[in-house]
C-alpha cells in the first residue's frame, strides 16, 4: 500500500465501531488463509501480499487496542471527576510556616539525645 492509502485505511479503521473491527479482523485473517491456501495448491499469490495482509492484521488490531485503552480512560476519568475531593485549604502565610518548622526541629533535636540514652541503658551502660 502507498502511504495516502495507508492513511485512508487507518481513518477507516478508526471510524469503525468494535463489532466492525472484529468483522474486518475475520475477513482478513480469512484473506490471509486464501493467500496460504493459494500458495500450498500451486497457484502463485503475489509475494508481497503476505505481507501485506499481516501488516493490516496488526494495523486493526492497534486501533482495537487503542480504542480500548481510550475506553478505560475515560472511565478513569469519569470516576476521578466523581470521587469527593479534599476541601481546598488556604495557604498558612509564610511566617507562620517558617515558625512551625523552628519548633519542629527543636523538638526533633531534644528526643533524638533521649534515644541514645534509652539504648545505652538496655544494653546495661556497657559498650560493645
Amino acid at each position: 500500500m502507498k502511504l495516502g492509502q495507508l492513511r485512508h485505511y487507518r481513518e477507516k479503521l478508526r471510524g469503525l465501531s468494535a463489532a466492525e473491527l472484529t468483522e474486518e479482523l475475520v475477513k482478513l485473517r480469512k484473506e490471509q488463509f486464501s493467500l496460504r491456501m493459494q500458495r500450498a495448491t500451486g497457484q502463485s499469490p503475489k509475494p508481497d501480499q503476505f505481507g501485506d495482509a499481516r501488516r493490516n492484521i496488526a494495523r486493526l488490531k492497534t486501533v482495537q487496542r487503542q480504542a480500548a485503552t481510550a475506553a478505560v480512560v475515560k472511565s478513569e476519568a469519569a470516576a476521578a471527576v466523581a470521587a469527593a475531593q479534599p476541601p481546598v485549604v488556604a495557604p498558612e502565610p509564610a511566617a507562620k510556616k517558617v515558625a512551625k518548622k523552628k519548633v519542629v526541629k527543636k523538638a526533633v533535636k531534644k528526643s533524638a539525645p533521649r534515644a541514645k540514652v534509652a539504648k545505652k541503658s538496655a544494653t546495661g551502660g556497657k559498650k560493645s
